[in-house]
């Protein structure tokens, strides 16, 4: 799987960074980067998902945006604040370029601005929605974001996971997913979890999913 991203670039300045870009693993829950740690380097997911998070504790955090194939990690950087505000973890593995910051041309650099106000929406958009809907609302959301980022309709994911991810208790977790699994919209068995239903998980979300889906895909019509 490729990077949108990437692919969406003139042919010259895509040539430019795959030039100086580094093919990298994605260990599942390895930590890419620390919070508060100096950036340098951009990271372009190929494969698997990225989790930006908040950590208030060591056994506890908060996700705030998500990044898959369709994006990058590094917006401090990018911008020029260096340090990176957020953790980010690997959620689902995979494979990543790592491209130095320096290596994006002017021409790059307007594109990857219109992807960082999109996630800009999603990290609000993430905030609003734990406050306001449900767990079963926000598991659905959630389940649709990262099946738009991955091929196929299975999910490598711990409900443990899915716990910190949504900032609720694993039992909260297993009783949403079990209402989902009852309705027969997803299948979920030993870390894995595949959809079934598409369209009715689609129903069962909140509005933020399609919020987000469209300031994203607003990136790529441009």
């Amino acid at each position: 799987m490729k990077n949108r991203l990437l692919a969406a670039l003139p042919d010259s300045a895509r040539s430019a960074l795959i030039g100086r870009a580094q093919r990298i693993a994605l260990a599942q829950k390895a930590v890419l980067v620390e919070r508060g740690a100096l950036m340098s380097e951009l990271y372009f997911p190929l494969s698997g998902l990225l989790s930006m998070v908040v950590r208030v504790t060591e056994s506890a955090a908060v996700e705030v945006a998500a990044v898959g194939n369709e994006g990058f990690v590094g917006a401090p950087a990018f911008l020029g604040a260096e340090r990176s505000a957020t953790e980010v973890v690997v959620q689902i593995p995979g494979e990543a370029l790592q491209v130095p910051v320096d290596a994006v041309s002017a021409q790059a650099g307007r594109l990857l601005e219109r992807y960082i106000a999109a996630l800009m929406t999603q990290m609000s958009q993430s905030t609003a929605c734990n406050y306001l809907h449900s767990v079963g609302q926000r598991l659905c959301r959630w389940l649709l974001a990262t099946h738009d980022r991955v091929e196929g309709d299975e999910l490598e994911l711990t409900q443990e996971f899915l716990a910190q991810m949504l900032a609720v208790r694993r039992p909260t977790v297993t009783e949403s997913a079990g209402v989902l699994q009852e309705a027969g919209i997803i299948e979920y068995h030993r870390g894995r979890i595949r959809i079934l239903d598409r369209a009715r998980l689609e129903q069962g979300a909140c509005e933020c999913y399609g919020i987000v889906r469209a300031e994203l895909d607003r990136v790529f019509a441009g």
